[in-house]
């Protein structure tokens, strides 16, 4: 909704369809290459859940939903948010354990523990590269609609780390400065999915070889999404 309203609604179309392609492509590939090997470097035992409980089909579905509304209105109304935390409140107490409820706050734990000091050295390797390069000099390079620049675009996005949202007037802001929306469009669908703290956490579950490939089918297919707006619809 943000890139719908502060960029450009056709780049929004594009941003919008071309991150469902590139997932399920990109997954597709993945399957081909890996379907012979499911074994993991990291603990193949952290994300397993208990499934079992009361709840109802509703229930469950309600408490989807609250917490994608927390997440939404975060950004755009913040008394809704208050509301809905209240509302989120009410819900775990009233469908759910405290068994659930301390399970739910030990995972939490310990998937922080272990990803939170990972995450803080990508960001901060992260920060020196952005810092590192100016917005003029990328958007000498993507001023235009090669396939070369829109991959410049996918790597770029890729590598940064964009907090939620931020990547918007970021993009906004090389698009004033002359960057094509095709490789605009490349860096809204490939920032937001990598990222080196992104890159560094992937790497501990899935092991080195297969994140490369996933980095680089990333990178190539938002090239080409990019590629392919930046001539049929821009």
């Amino acid at each position: 909704m943000f890139t719908f309203t502060l960029i450009r609604v056709d780049i929004g179309f594009v941003r919008v369809i071309g991150a469902i392609i590139l997932s399920i492509v990109v997954g597709l590939i993945m399957f081909a290459l890996y379907n012979k090997s499911e074994e993991t470097d990291g603990d193949s035992n952290a994300f397993v859940l208990d499934d079992s409980n009361d709840r109802t089909f509703w229930q469950n579905g309600l408490y989807f939903f609250t917490l994608l509304g927390i997440l939404v209105a975060h950004y755009w109304h913040p008394m809704t948010r208050n509301v809905l935390v209240v509302v989120l409140i009410v819900q775990l107490v009233a469908f759910f354990s405290k068994d659930e409820l301390l399970d739910w706050g030990a995972a939490t734990w310990d998937l922080a523990r272990r990803i939170i000091p990972l995450f803080f050295i990508g960001v901060f390797l992260a920060g020196i590269i952005e810092a590192a390069i100016s917005q003029e000099f990328m958007v000498r390079f993507v001023g235009n609609n090669t396939y070369g620049a829109n991959v410049l675009a996918s790597g770029f996005g890729a590598l940064m780390y964009f907090a939620t949202l931020t990547e918007v007037p970021i993009v906004n802001s090389f698009l004033a400065l002359g960057m094509f929306a095709g490789p605009a469009s490349a860096l809204l669908i490939a920032g937001p999915s990598l990222s080196i703290p992104n890159m560094i956490v992937i790497s501990r579950v899935l092991g080195v070889k297969k994140t490369a490939t996933y980095i680089g089918l990333v990178v190539i297919f938002a090239a080409f999404v990019g590629k392919i707006a930046g001539i049929l619809v821009f």
